[in-house]
């Protein structure tokens, strides 16, 4: 085949240009302007036998033809190069396969259906996408209210003193050591774009204060009201103590790759020493992330008052160091606790962990609901000699014997007691995406569960809401003794 190439000057053209061509032989091969408009020429040629003619006009197909009677083709005046391919292959030639278009170009972000920026939202529904065409799902930093004061490392503890009741101070990047918390109703947060580095320190007195967008977060609450911890990065343990009220953490996250050497078990250890209760708790934890490492995610030691909504647990694993649970009960009672809307998740048999668990009768009237649980331990839930808890509506993800530790499969609650502990007692099992395996109980009510194993999800099964089940569910859809589906429903987070 031989490739001529013509760049033609529109304006110029001439009334025929000839081209000699070799193909398998000697020839001429005449290329003539017919006619043109002011938008289109048409050009001509005489075929001769043996060949076929393929016409391109800036790289882009327009014609091919091995009809001897085929002596035309029109083109576009916006064209500036027409290329000519003349083929001598069988009579009046025989063209090759047109190659393959190419590839679509890779969908953007936010059109490719994907859980970008693994917030749990996906595309248009992802506050971060601004269109389809947007190739980011990253959410855009908050706007700020304005800030009363700003303080630096050097002026911090006499600006959070100047601040008056409903002020926000806003804090420049830098180490701000350890606060030990005010008593004003302040807001104090980082600065546009700046990361502010604290510890805390909160005790009694200290009350009605929100701390957002710090890093480098941990330490210790003890004593405190109405106190708001949000949208900070925690790199090391938060303990608590003494009666608290109304401290909410909220957006956080608790990401870092801890590692358990000694003393406290857990990425947050709740101990309140009073008698608060679900409408007014004592602590609130919410829309959080509590990753990585071999300390329990949340260990609940004692008390009351517990909100757990909302959170994502992931790759919380065992190490031999650490008997690390997602998220645990200790052996007092704890009571008026809440754990809801969470996602549980740990993947594969490297990752050996515990997802909602109580081993050593504490929970008392614990509501357990709207949970996802994908750990590869048999059993997600676990309460041993527990008294009168809801455990509802959560769906745990079923995984062949072979994908989880003691040779059975996954995707199981458990209430049972171990020796020599009290036998469990009116707990309350049903509504749930999962096989219900109780063993001691007395009093208690099993009913409405189905296995997890042949569910549909809607999708992405990445975050809570991915696990609604999708109509075409063959288990599941309207199984609930409520009429609703059995597993867990929407947080809208």
């Amino acid at each position: 085949m031989r490739r001529v190439r013509l760049s033609l000057a529109v304006a110029a053209l001439a009334a025929f240009f000839v081209v000699a061509v070799t193909a398998g032989g000697a020839d001429t091969f005449t290329v003539r302007l017919v006619s043109q408009t002011s938008s289109t020429i048409t050009l001509g040629w005489d075929p001769q036998p043996g060949y076929g003619y393929l016409f391109s006009a800036d790289g882009v197909l327009q014609s091919r033809t091995n009809d001897a009677s085929r002596t035309t083709v029109k083109f576009s005046k916006s064209f500036s190069t027409y290329e000519v391919a003349v083929i001598a292959k069988g009579a009046f030639g025989t063209y090759p396969t047109a190659p393959p278009p190419p590839p679509p170009p890779p969908k953007a972000a936010c059109e490719d259906g994907l859980d970008n920026d693994g917030d749990g939202k996906v595309d248009l529904a992802d506050p971060g996408c601004s269109g389809l065409a947007d190739t980011d799902e990253t959410d855009p930093a908050p706007v700020p209210t304005g800030c009363d004061l700003n303080a630096t490392t050097a002026n911090f503890a006499s600006q959070v003193t100047a601040a008056t009741a409903g002020q926000t101070v806003c804090l420049a990047s830098g180490n701000y050591g350890t606060f030990n918390g005010t008593n004003k109703t302040v807001t104090i947060r980082a600065a546009t774009g700046a990361a502010p580095q604290m510890k805390i320190s909160l005790g009694s007195g200290d009350t009605g204060f929100t701390l957002d967008g710090m890093t480098g977060m941990g330490g210790f609450i003890g004593g405190v009201s109405n106190v708001t911890i949000k949208n900070s990065v925690f790199t090391d343990t938060l303990d608590t103590g003494g009666v608290n009220t109304n401290v909410v953490l909220d957006g956080n996250t608790h990401n870092w790759n801890a590692v358990y050497s000694g003393g406290l078990n857990a990425k947050i250890y709740l101990d309140d020493d009073g008698n608060a209760t679900l409408g007014s708790p004592s602590f609130t934890i919410k829309n959080s992330q509590i990753k990585n490492g071999d300390l329990d995610g949340i260990h609940i030691g004692d008390g009351s008052g517990y909100q757990i909504v909302n959170n994502t647990f992931d790759n919380l694993c065992d190490r031999g160091t650490n008997h690390t649970d997602n998220l645990q009960f200790d052996t007092t009672v704890i009571t008026q606790t809440r754990i809801a809307g969470n996602y549980v998740h740990a993947i594969g048999t490297s990752c050996e962990t515990q997802g909602i668990t109580s081993y050593d009768h504490g929970t008392n009237g614990v509501i357990i609901e709207n949970n996802v649980v994908d750990v590869p331990r048999p059993w997600g839930i676990e309460l041993y000699a527990d008294v009168n808890s809801i455990v509802r509506h959560n769906t745990l993800i079923f995984h062949p014997s072979s994908a989880c530790f003691f040779n059975t499969t996954c995707g199981k609650i458990n209430v049972t007691n171990k020796s020599g502990d009290p036998v469990s007692t009116g707990t309350q099992v049903y509504d749930n995406l999962a096989v219900a395996d109780i063993g001691s109980c007395t009093g208690c009510s099993v009913h409405h569960n189905v296995s997890s194993q042949n569910a549909v999800y809607v999708g992405p099964q990445t975050f809570h809401d991915g696990f609604l089940l999708s109509p075409s569910s063959p288990v599941g859809i309207g199984a609930a003794s409520d009429g609703t589906n059995d597993g867990v429903y929407a947080t809208g987070g």
